[in-house]
């Protein structure tokens, strides 16, 4: 099951931008889109690459697989083309990073579709998050706000979970009931176009909590 929620609109700037003067706007970041995959049921093939269970990332897979499930995050930048570092053409070879705190609820329905929560129970992780291709990357999205004068870009992430054991009793079903995304972090250090930055998202839900 895919779900797209959104969540805030504009990220709460955590530190100093880069060298611009007090005219120039700060570079933002905001969601564009944000994207989960919750399984229901829950049935993962840990060792599949293909099909609705599949759990493994085939090669150039920039997304969370239909059995495992995850979410994908995809950001844009705002008042880059005004920033100094842009404007003079300076080479920068930075990397935009992403960190993450999740929290998945599994447990049984019953034979009519209803979740026992009796069985739940929560996984929880902080983590990193993977790159969506080269997109973190700031050259490549340097290099994409220069090949056009219009169009906003910004760095993509996402999580594809690893399987989980939910042992039901005959007659359930094993299922996610949701997923809860907090404190998405997402940082730069030196860089000549953006600075020292963090920008914080958050939370986002999937699934029955959404």
């Amino acid at each position: 099951m895919t779900l797209v929620f959104a969540g805030p609109a504009v990220a709460q700037a955590a530190s100093p931008g880069s060298d611009a003067d007090e005219t120039t706007p700060r570079v933002e970041m905001t969601v564009g889109q944000f994207e989960a995959i919750v399984p229901q049921p829950y049935t993962p093939d840990p060792d599949a690459y293909f099909g609705p269970n599949k759990c493994q990332l085939y090669i150039r897979d920039y997304w969370p697989t239909a059995g495992c499930g995850g979410f994908s995050i995809y950001t844009k930048l705002s008042h880059v083309r005004e920033q100094p570092g842009f404007i003079e053409g300076v080479q920068d070879n930075s990397y935009f990073r992403a960190t993450v705190s999740t929290s998945r609820t599994f447990g049984c329905m019953d034979e009519n579709g209803v979740f026992d929560w009796d069985t739940a129970f929560e996984v929880n992780e902080q983590r990193r998050m993977s790159s969506y291709y080269y997109t973190p990357i700031t050259a490549y999205v340097l290099g994409q706000y220069r090949d056009t004068s219009t169009t906003d870009f910004g760095p993509g992430w996402f999580v594809n979970f690893a399987p989980v054991e939910v042992d039901c009793a005959e007659g359930m079903t094993p299922t996610q009931h949701d997923l809860k995304v907090e404190d998405v972090q997402i940082s730069i250090e030196a860089s000549p176009v953006f600075g020292d930055r963090t920008w914080e998202f958050g939370p986002f839900t999937a699934g029955n909590a959404a």
